[in-house]
């Protein structure tokens, strides 16, 4: 609050404070009575009769506070600027995706802006959106994806944004790790694999990772939730294989991250131990045949087709997302699950998920902390705080299963039908 709306002015936010150039009309009169002869002990000492309604929109904005238009309407003046120089006044925001159509991502961003927009940041207004993906579903090799993210690092570069805002592992690996320790404030959110795999991976090689420049929301997977769940709905299972695909580092880590917490999970609750085992495949023929040949084992009672991009046919070319879940819908029998909320709508049977949007709200809140001028080093990196279970009906009704009361009951999202991918093509 600012006793003095000079100071709303250079950077305050404001409220009700003495109106000083009236203060300085009052004394003038007092002056004028003087200088026309009148004794200056006659002159009475009044306190300022005027005060003035100001408000600052800019640090409104950093603080996160929305001004209601009654009183904005009221003000006797509303600054637009800071004239000391706020930490950012106009902001520049590049977004990189990993993947553009992956519906967590976008419900990410959509969370980021929701928040954004209640503390009156708008694109193309206050706030300047930059967005590029690395279009991970299209890459059959690191080698692509690192040149792929060196196009973008270049373009970060060029336009020197105030802060880089990267969702997804392949962004995280390709964008984020390349900037640690670098001037670029960077958030990072909607990444699966274990932070230590970053840690493991940073690319600097002189600053630890996160470095003093790099916050977030991590977005690992609430295993014993997902484990309790498959108890609930198939409670005599006792094997889990989960399927990933090869194409690139971050989903080994993530799928052997999963196994060894289900099995410590299981020790440590004395619950009967579900055996999880996780086998790689790279090429599409693979991932049919290694389908196929689980979906016959007797001894296998859920397969979980973990993140089954990058897979290639024997020309070379890129298998599309939405045909793999076409085949793979079609052809595996047992139940499966995933750790991707957006995946349930597609037609995965169960997910005991992190919820897309909230994490996105969280990193708009952190966002609006840079804007205001903290430096990511003081803001921590947080865990996702929105958990919501998501069930396909329309998969279970093709699995012939009945999905458990309590399941439905729980569930933040039941989806009835199996929605395709969207695949826009090459652009």
């Amino acid at each position: 609050m600012a006793v003095n709306f000079s100071f709303t002015r250079l950077g305050l936010f404001g409220g009700a404070s003495v109106n000083f150039p009236a203060m300085g009309r009052q004394a003038a009169a007092k002056v004028a009575t003087i200088l026309q002869g009148g004794n200056p002990g006659n002159v009475a000492v009044d306190n300022a009769e005027d005060y003035a309604l100001v408000f600052n929109l800019a640090r409104a904005r950093q603080l996160g506070i929305s001004i209601p238009p009654e009183l904005l309407g009221a003000a006797d003046e509303v600054y637009e600027t800071m004239e000391l120089g706020g930490p950012i006044i106009h902001p520049q925001v590049f977004i990189i995706h990993s993947w553009k159509e992956d519906y967590d991502e976008i419900e990410v961003e959509n969370g980021i802006f929701s928040e954004l927009e209640k503390a009156g940041w708008i694109t193309g207004s206050t706030l300047k959106v930059q967005r590029y993906s690395l279009d991970i579903e299209r890459l059959s090799s690191q080698e692509e994806l690192r040149k792929r993210g060196s196009k973008v690092l270049e373009e970060i570069h060029r336009h020197k944004p105030d802060v880089v805002i990267v969702l997804g592992d392949a962004a995280a690996t390709e964008v984020m790790l390349p900037l640690v320790g670098s001037s670029y404030p960077v958030l990072f959110g909607g990444i699966h694999a274990p932070l230590s795999f970053y840690r493991q991976r940073n690319a600097s090689g002189k600053t630890e990772f996160p470095g003093k420049n790099v916050t977030g929301v991590s977005s690992l997977f609430n295993y014993a939730k997902t484990m309790e769940t498959v108890r609930i709905m198939l409670p005599d299972t006792r094997r889990i294989v989960i399927v990933s695909s090869a194409a690139w580092p971050w989903i080994k880590a993530v799928a052997e991250d999963f196994a060894d917490k289900v099995r410590y999970g299981s020790e440590e609750d004395d619950l009967p131990v579900i055996e999880v085992q996780f086998e790689q495949v790279s090429t599409n023929d693979e991932f049919q045949q290694t389908i196929v040949r689980l979906d016959a084992d007797p001894e296998v009672d859920v397969i979980s087709a973990m993140l089954p991009v990058g897979l290639t046919r024997a020309d070379g070319s890129i298998v599309p997302l939405g045909e793999t879940f076409k085949w793979l819908f079609a052809h595996q029998h047992k139940p499966g699950f995933t750790l991707l909320a957006g995946w349930v709508r597609y037609g995965f049977l169960v997910s005991a998920a992190i919820e897309p949007a909230a994490t996105g709200r969280q990193l708009g809140r952190q966002l609006m902390r840079l804007f205001a001028g903290d430096v990511p080093a003081a803001i921590p990196i947080e865990r996702p705080v929105g958990n919501g279970l998501f069930v396909n009906q329309a998969r279970a009704r093709q699995l012939g299963m009945s999905i458990p009361v309590d399941i439905f009951e729980a569930a933040q999202q039941v989806y009835n039908s199996m929605e395709p991918v969207i695949d826009r093509g090459e652009e």
